[in-house]
């Protein structure tokens, strides 16, 4: 989530010391105060995420799609929910015929970072997160065994701690993150694991490693409640 104003931009897994993607290739490094990465090799692919049922997080991503894919010639990726159900919300009203299925025609499907088969896996270089703190988690549980890409998230939510940027800038936050250097934050994932107490079998699993299907990757932190 690169911001702007040098606050931060935050890669929800962290990104190694030198990191080398089938695309885009970056690096990270300390200077002064702030953690920076910097592309070597200019960003290929894209993933935008934006909040669902919401008209204007919809409208941006069309604009986000449109702008990476003619400015930048970056691949895009979206959910199948963007095609096949969010569009549909703006077709006729906000958006013309014409202009939902130039969008659809121009996007690609992401299947998750596995896809149905090995050939069909995508490498993201970057993300770009529309909508609010609820929007970052998702994405973080999008990648639940592998680093989570950067991220560039700007705030159209009512909460939007983790969204640092303001989308009435979008075209130039992004154009200065794609040529960096941008300054960085990293935050870590947690793995939490509940057991019964009266499951002695998941008790002795804490010991080793859990299955994935019992493990929740978590972000910042845990919350216990009631019920």
């Amino acid at each position: 989530m690169y911001s702007e104003d040098g606050r931060s931009m935050d890669s929800l897994s962290g990104v190694e010391p030198a990191t080398s993607r089938k695309h885009g290739e970056c690096t990270t490094h300390w200077k002064g105060t702030n953690y920076y990465l910097t592309w070597h090799k200019k960003p290929k692919t894209a993933l935008v995420l934006c909040k669902t049922k919401d008209r204007p997080a919809i409208l941006a991503a069309v604009d986000v799609c449109n702008f990476l894919r003619r400015e930048h010639g970056i691949q895009v990726y979206v959910e199948p929910k963007v095609v096949e159900e969010e569009i549909d919300l703006l077709r006729g009203h906000e958006l013309t015929h014409e202009e939902a299925n130039s969008f659809n025609r121009r996007v690609r499907i992401w299947k998750g970072s596995e896809g149905d088969c090995a050939e069909e896996k995508v490498i993201l270089d970057f993300g770009v997160v529309l909508g609010g703190d609820g929007t970052v988690l998702w994405a973080s549980n999008l990648f639940p065994e592998e680093s989570v890409p950067p991220l560039v998230a700007f705030g159209l939510g009512t909460l939007s701690f983790m969204c640092a940027n303001d989308y009435r800038e979008c075209k130039y936050t992004l154009h200065n993150f794609l040529n960096g250097p941008s300054a960085i934050t990293l935050r870590h994932r947690l793995t939490c694991c509940i057991v019964r107490d009266s499951d002695e079998a998941d008790a002795g699993d804490l010991r080793g490693s859990p299955p994935m299907e019992q493990r929740k990757l978590v972000l910042n932190d845990v919350v216990i409640d009631r019920g």
